[in-house]
């Protein structure tokens, strides 16, 4: 199957892999105020493999170890270790300076995916996501300095994460949406069960729910990012992953009651100017090539 055939149906999964990201933070940040993180990320692993089950019944043969490949196990240990550095962030810092920092992704998978899959690095593209990155810096200036220690590790994830996008690239290629879902969730929920070694909190009913919540957004995460990729190129996919920033600014005003900072506004508008120039220039460049091509 070609990894590129309706672009706009890419861009269109990843805005709703974006929302629904913006969605999981929000319910990760409380749940973190209560539980460990490595109790949360079981939850999130196992609960996202038995959802799998019920919505994909996949074949016992597919779910073999041999019959998985070492993206899925790359991207699992590459996806568990950044989310769970991405939790601990949430004890130190609010929800909206968290996704900023990982506003820099992007840039990251575009320049590791020209590295490993040969695709052809658009410079100015290259140079707007440097402008959105000056953003980032501006959403985290009230925090930002060099005894920032959590600002810094929150660097970590990105680029893990950019790793792990990689090996999902990879495998959405030649696996079905559904197959990758199941795989990728049963392999992290393997990865992550030493995490009972490390405390255990039984939650109540009320939380209960919010932990199967939380597990049904990464499922559906997972599933529209895999029909993104098989639709789209990273680079083309790659803008629009500044939305869940938008998002999850206005999931916190609506749910968490936090207003945004001043530093949070100007950053923000630095990143959505930058975006909306690419999605510009994308849009008259492919203008005068369908022109050029007539």
């Amino acid at each position: 199957m070609s990894s590129v055939t309706h672009p706009v149906k890419g861009i269109v999964c990843q805005l709703i892999a974006c929302f629904l990201f913006a969605g999981y933070t929000v319910v990760c940040s409380l749940l973190t105020r209560q539980y460990p993180v490595a109790e949360i990320l079981l939850f999130k692993n196992l609960g996202s493999f038995l959802f799998c089950l019920l919505l994909f019944r996949p074949s016992l043969m597919a779910l073999s170890f041999r019959e998985i490949s070492v993206f899925y196990f790359g991207r699992g240990v590459l996806s568990c270790l950044a989310t769970a550095i991405w939790l601990a962030c949430f004890l130190w810092m609010p929800p909206d300076q968290v996704t900023a920092i990982n506003l820099i992704i992007p840039l990251l998978t575009l320049l590791l995916a020209a590295l490993f899959f040969q695709e052809r690095p658009d410079m100015t593209l290259i140079c707007f996501f440097f402008s959105s990155f000056i953003g980032v810096l501006l959403i985290n200036g009230s925090v930002l300095t060099w005894q920032s220690w959590h600002f810094f590790l929150g660097l970590i994830p990105p680029f893990l994460w950019a790793l792990s996008n990689l090996c999902f690239k990879k495998v959405s290629i030649t696996d079905n949406k559904s197959l990758v879902v199941t795989r990728l969730s049963w392999v992290m929920t393997w990865i992550t069960l030493p995490a009972l070694l490390f405390g255990w909190i039984t939650p109540n009913p009320f939380d209960l729910i919010i932990f199967i919540f939380m597990a049904l957004l990464s499922v559906g995460i997972h599933y529209f990012q895999t029909l993104a990729y098989q639709h789209a190129e990273v680079q083309i996919l790659q803008p629009f992953e500044f939305s869940r920033f938008l998002f999850v600014i206005l999931l916190d005003v609506l749910i968490l009651q936090q207003q945004p900072t001043i530093w949070v506004m100007i950053g923000g508008g630095v990143v959505f100017i930058s975006n909306y120039l690419y999605i510009a220039y994308q849009n008259r460049q492919s203008k005068r090539a369908h022109a050029e091509y007539s």
